[in-house]
């Protein structure tokens, strides 16, 4: 496995790294809600290894999960010294799919991807890589804006003004038939998908285990 000292700075599909610059009430209200689900998984099945795509500056969501957790990966562009310094985890500063690339497969029991599936290039790559890392009977929890949230997110956003970060970097929105395939192409058997619409519609999260 990579040290952060073998990660490159820089690289995404887009330069912007979320809270970077602080957040919007949507996007405090969105991290809240999507990560619900992964914080109740990790209470219940105490991961010890997990590797959280597109952590976001502040890696919140790892420092929710660290009280349950043994061993935390983060990617992103530019992670804070604060997140550095949390216990036990190690962040890769560079682009998911070249940090997917580098890591042992099946060094983790769970990989999370929380709205940024619908940033990338190449999503279908990107799940099948997640797939690769995960141990056998690993999960991998993906959250994405819907179609049906589609017009309301740009309407926030583009005619509102109201903040709500890379929504002009979105370059796809989900609905099961569109989600569901590409991660059956990755390597999860359609019996371990499970696939929910939440808030209303506006978010899918799927929840795919590898098969042991």
């Amino acid at each position: 496995m990579p040290t952060s000292a073998d990660a490159r700075p820089h690289v995404t599909d887009t330069d912007a790294v979320h809270g970077e610059h602080g957040f919007g009430f949507l996007d405090r209200l969105g991290i809240v809600l999507r990560s619900r689900a992964v914080l109740s998984f990790a209470r219940r099945e105490r991961p010890a290894a997990v590797l959280d795509l597109g952590c976001g500056y502040d890696a919140g969501l790892l420092r929710q999960l660290a009280p349950h957790v043994t061993r935390l990966v983060g990617v992103d562009l530019r992670v804070s010294a604060a997140a550095k310094a949390l216990p036990g985890s190690l962040f890769l500063e560079q682009r998911i799919d070249e940090a997917l690339a580098a890591l042992d497969e099946g060094a983790f029991d769970l990989v999370t991807m929380m709205s940024v599936l619908e940033h990338l290039e190449d999503g279908p790559a990107t799940l099948a890589g997640c797939h690769r890392v995960l141990r056998p009977g690993g999960t991998l929890i993906v959250h994405v804006p819907t179609w049906q949230g589609k017009p309301v997110l740009e309407w926030f956003a583009f005619r509102r003004g109201v903040a709500t970060e890379g929504i002009n970097d979105h370059r796809m929105y989900y609905g099961v038939r569109d989600l569901w395939p590409p991660l059956i192409a990755a390597g999860f058997e359609p019996r371990n998908v499970r696939m929910r619409y939440h808030t209303g519609g506006f978010a899918l999260r799927a929840v795919a285990r590898r098969a042991a």
